[in-house]
């Protein structure tokens, strides 16, 4: 069992050094071409944008795989990113998500946008 020094205030309200955070599957690229996989985690009242627009300079992921093309060019279990060098990121599980019910709407707007 792990000891963790908790306090406790007036009202009630817990306070412990542990942070909880939920675990959230990203792919990254930086702006020199590199790929990252990994995982950051994230605060339950934030969102992958909330981290991205939040004032500390690194980005901690965990389990991350960095590549160039197909080549894998290392894998480690912790690895801070300057959030200066991200191009962009996103979550694994929004990747092939499809909008094909709005896809024909969406086309009819950007061909309206386009004849005005």
């Amino acid at each position: 069992m792990i000891d963790i020094p908790v306090r406790i205030d007036a009202k009630g309200k817990y306070y412990t050094k542990v942070v909880s955070t939920q675990t959230l599957a990203i792919i990254m690229r930086l702006n020199t071409g590199e790929t990252v996989h990994g995982y950051m985690h994230i605060r339950p009242e934030h969102r992958l944008s909330d981290m991205m627009n939040d004032e500390q300079a690194f980005i901690s992921l965990t389990d991350a795989i960095v590549s160039m093309g197909e080549e894998e060019l290392y894998h480690t279990s912790f690895l801070c990113i300057n959030r200066l060098g991200v191009q962009w990121v996103t979550p694994v599980q929004a990747i092939g998500e499809s909008h094909e019910d709005d896809s024909d709407e969406h086309e009819h707007e950007l061909a309206d946008a386009a004849n005005h």
